[in-house]
């Protein structure tokens, strides 16, 4: 994999490493993605898994002719605050006729901290797909949930998804303690799920800078089977 990981990630910054599975094989998937930098620990790193369940024959058939959001719910675990979790929604057309988007809904209280940004076209042709990229910035304490909403010209006419994600602020002395002088990584586990293929499932993984000054980022890997499906690329800012 080529790492377009910056050289340096200056104080109090983040920058994301987009995860894409393309599962391939029957059954879980796994693997370790791995960040090495001149901070405290000297590596970060983050479980990547999901499981592969291909659609029966007949299932497959009920499939084809519809228009499919993926994941059904997308959770975003539990979260101490401070970095802007990202997520990929992917909607999907699988009918044999092209597919007006008519508009996208994201129902979630004000204090939620949700927000979208749709990059689906107004038309979305046989089998093409497109996301809606989701984040999060936990703001109350507790559950924040909600339902993103597609209306479409399709069969049902519209697609949905559930979002969710609990707030849970780290006490005082641990966050001082904790992360005043680390580099992190969120989520620490990346579960995918359970996908019946055909369909890239996208995750952003956050790499963020607690510490006072600049740390270099030394390298990135994936360590997983090639027939795993996973790949990564870097979102973090160009080296300089």
């Amino acid at each position: 994999y080529k790492s377009e990981c910056p050289e340096t990630l200056p104080a109090g910054n983040i920058c994301n490493v987009i995860v894409t599975w393309v599962p391939t094989s029957k059954g879980l998937a796994q693997g370790v993605l791995a960040v090495q930098h001149s901070g405290r620990g000297g590596l970060v790193q983050t479980e990547l898994k999901g499981i592969y369940q291909p659609l029966p024959p007949d299932a497959a058939k009920e499939v084809s002719g519809s228009i499919e959001m993926m994941p059904a719910s997308l959770d975003f675990g539990t979260s101490s605050g401070g970095i802007a979790l990202k997520r990929s929604i992917v909607l999907s057309n699988h009918s044999a006729e092209d597919v007006e988007i008519w508009d996208t809904n994201l129902d979630v209280p004000d204090q939620s901290g949700f927000s979208y940004d749709s990059q689906c076209p107004e038309t979305l042709k046989p089998e093409e797909t497109c996301n809606v990229v989701v984040t999060w910035v936990p703001t109350s304490k507790g559950l924040a949930q909600g339902v993103l909403a597609v209306q479409h010209s399709g069969k049902s006419g519209m697609a949905q998804t559930e979002v969710k994600g609990v707030f849970q602020p780290a006490p005082p002395e641990a966050s001082t303690k904790d992360n005043s002088a680390i580099v992190g990584i969120s989520p620490e586990s990346m579960d995918f799920g359970t996908s019946a293929g055909g369909i890239p499932q996208v995750r952003s993984v956050v790499v963020s800078n607690h510490l006072q000054e600049p740390v270099k980022i030394l390298g990135m890997s994936l360590n997983a089977p090639m027939q795993a499906g996973f790949s990564y690329k870097s979102e973090c800012p160009d080296r300089k």
